[in-house]
C-alpha cells in the first residue's frame, strides 16, 4: 500500500513538471510556424520590389501550407515557386488572414500581388491547436519584411507611419 502511495505521488510530481514543459513546446511549434510564415511574406515582399514576376501568396486549408507561387510566362499557370519553401502549418491555426482590412476564406485562397500598384497589407494570425497562444504576422503595404510578434495587438507594420494622437499616446514620450 506505501508503495502505490509513493507512485501515486511521483506520478503526480512527474505531471505537475512535464504539463508546463508540454505547453511550453505546443506555443513554440505556433511560434516557428509563424516566423516561417513572416519569411516566406518578407521574400514575396522583397521579389515583389526587385523583380517584375507576377507573384501570389495561397493558402491551403485541406495540405495545411502557406505558399508562394510564380506565373509560367509561357503556359500562364500558377506553380509554387522552388525558391521559397513553403510554411507547412502543421499543428497550428491561421485563425484569421486578412488583405488590406479584409478578411480572406478561411480554408483556401490566394492573394496575387498586383503589379504597379502597391500591395496590399497582409496579417496573418496563427494559434495553436486549442485557439490559444496567438501570433501575429503583419506586411505593411510597402514594408520589404513582415514583423512577427506574440499576441494579436494592432501595430504599424514596418515603413508605416504611427499617428501617436490616433492611438491615444500624443502626450507620452515615444
Amino acid at each position: 500500500m506505501v508503495e502505490m502511495l509513493v507512485v501515486v505521488i511521483l506520478l503526480g510530481v512527474l505531471v505537475g513538471v512535464a504539463a508546463p514543459r508540454l505547453a511550453v513546446i505546443a506555443g513554440r511549434g505556433t511560434e516557428a510556424t509563424a516566423v516561417r510564415a513572416g519569411a516566406l511574406l518578407s521574400d514575396a515582399a522583397r521579389r515583389d520590389a526587385l523583380t517584375s514576376q507576377r507573384l501570389a501568396v495561397e493558402f491551403d486549408a485541406a495540405r495545411g501550407t502557406l505558399a508562394l507561387l510564380t506565373i509560367d510566362p509561357e503556359d500562364g499557370v500558377w506553380r509554387e515557386d522552388p525558391l521559397a519553401p513553403r510554411v507547412e502549418i502543421g499543428g497550428a491555426t491561421l485563425r484569421e488572414a486578412t488583405a488590406d482590412g479584409v478578411t480572406l476564406d478561411g480554408t483556401n485562397w490566394r492573394l496575387e500581388l498586383p503589379r504597379n500598384t502597391p500591395r496590399p497589407a497582409i496579417r496573418l494570425v496563427f494559434t495553436n491547436s486549442r485557439g490559444a497562444d496567438a501570433w501575429t504576422v503583419d506586411l505593411a503595404s510597402r514594408a520589404s519584411r513582415a514583423t512577427v510578434r506574440a499576441g494579436t495587438a494592432v501595430g504599424a507594420g514596418e515603413g508605416e507611419s504611427v499617428d501617436l494622437d490616433e492611438v491615444a499616446r500624443g502626450e507620452q514620450p515615444w
